[in-house]
């Protein structure tokens, strides 16, 4: 007798007697499950991209893209110790921020006219909010 065999029969005799009609495998068939892995495979169809990468992909400058992500310009993750990385996702997501439409104009003023200070390590960026 299988060990499922006897799971089975033991939990027939636990809940009042013969075998049971109702029985309800556990044990997901081959094919749901491949089609589970098949759906997943559809759902994480992500490329993942180092800066540098995705610049050359964007065909701008890597500093660019590293500056757009550390300011929260631009859509990005960030693995271990602040590692940046973009996904197809991200870089798609860039491609539209950055799309200038026909008859969409900047009002004056909102260009870079402003300077922003750079922030470099925890003691500066302690010192400013402070």
């Amino acid at each position: 007798m299988s060990w499922s065999t006897r799971y089975t029969a033991e939990l027939d005799h636990r809940h009042g007697g013969g075998p049971s009609t109702d029985h309800v495998p556990c044990v997901k068939s081959d094919d749901e499950m491949s089609s589970k892995i098949g759906q997943d495979r559809m759902d994480m169809d992500l490329e993942f991209f180092e800066p540098a990468e995705a610049a050359a992909l964007m065909r701008c400058s890597e500093g660019w893209l590293r500056d757009g992500a550390a300011a929260g310009r631009f859509p990005h993750a960030c693995w271990g110790k602040g590692k940046i990385v973009f996904t197809s996702e991200h870089i798609a997501e860039i491609a539209r921020l950055s799309e200038i439409l026909p008859g969409a104009h900047r009002a004056p003023g909102t260009g870079s006219a402003t300077t922003s200070t750079r922030l470099i390590g925890n003691r500066a960026r302690n010192r400013m909010a402070s």
